[in-house]
C-alpha cells in the first residue's frame, strides 16, 4: 500500500487481517532510512517475506527480511553462513516448512554473477524439551470419484490422538488444503480429480506449535 514519506507517495508492506484492519510492516532501519519496501509472501504459520529499499537514485541499498507471526523482523542476511558468497536481494516467497526463494547475487573466486536464484532452508533450532514429540500417519483411501487422505496426529510416546492441531495436505508439493484434528487426532481431506492416480506423492505437514513439536507423514496414490 502507497504511504507518504519525506519524497511523497512510496509503497510500503502491509498485512491485511481478516477484521478488515491493514497494519503497516515497519522498514528495516538503517542509517540514513530506507523509504520503500513490499511484502512478496507469507505461509500458514503468519511468517511473511519480503524487501525494502531506498527510492534515492542510485542509492542501491536493499534489505532482504523475513518477519515471523510475533512480529519479529530480520534481515536475511544476517541470518546465513557470510561465507557463503551470497547477497539475498529479493526474496520472493516462503512456504511452510519455512523454505525460502528468491533472487540474490553470488559471488565465486572473485567472480561476481547477479541475478540468480536461491533456497533458503531453515536450519531446525534445538528441541526444546519441554515440547512433546509427535507423530502424523498419512493414509490414501478410495479410488476414481471417492479418493481422499487420511492424516492421523499422534504424541510419539504414548501414542495418543492430537485433537484441534491444523494439517496441510499436499500432492506433488501443491497444497490441497488443511484440515483440523478431530478428537482422535484424525484430520482427512478429499482429493480433487486432478490430483488423483497411482503415482500421486501425497504428503501431510504438521507445523508444530508450543506445546507439540511438528511432524510430516507420506503416502503414494492408489
Amino acid at each position: 500500500a502507497d504511504g507518504t514519506t519525506d519524497r511523497g507517495l512510496r509503497p510500503r508492506p502491509v498485512i491485511w487481517h481478516p477484521d478488515g484492519t491493514i497494519e503497516e510492516i515497519p522498514l528495516v532501519p538503517l542509517d540514513p532510512p530506507l523509504d520503500m519496501g513490499f511484502a512478496e509472501g507469507i505461509n500458514d504459520r503468519g511468517t511473511i517475506v519480503g524487501w525494502d529499499m531506498s527510492s534515492v537514485q542510485g542509492d542501491g541499498r536493499q534489505a532482504p527480511w523475513m518477519r515471523t507471526a510475533d512480529g519479529v523482523k530480520t534481515n536475511l542476511n544476517d541470518l546465513i553462513d557470510p561465507s557463503s558468497g551470497w547477497d539475498i536481494r529479493v526474496p520472493l516467497d516462503i512456504n511452510e516448512r519455512e523454505q525460502i526463494v528468491g533472487i540474490g547475487i553470488l559471488t565465486v573466486d572473485g567472480v561476481t554473477y547477479e541475478g540468480r536464484a536461491f533456497l533458503l532452508d531453515p536450519v531446525s533450532p534445538p528441541v526444546d524439551p519441554e515440547r512433546i514429540g509427535t507423530l502424523l500417519d498419512l493414509t490414501a483411501g478410495g479410488r476414481g470419484q471417492a479418493m481422499s487422505l487420511t492424516a492421523r496426529l499422534t504424541e510419539a510416546s504414548s501414542g495418543t490422538g492430537v485433537p484441534g492441531k491444523t494439517i496441510s495436505f499436499y500432492s506433488d508439493g501443491e497444497l490441497l488444503g488443511t484440515r483440523e484434528t478431530d478428537a482422535t487426532g484424525a484430520a482427512l481431506v478429499e482429493v480433487p480429480p486432478r490430483h488423483r492416480g497411482a503415482n500421486r506423492a501425497y504428503e501431510a505437514v504438521f507445523g508444530g506449535d508450543a506445546a507439540y513439536e511438528p511432524a510430516a507423514g507420506t503416502a503414494r496414490g492408489t
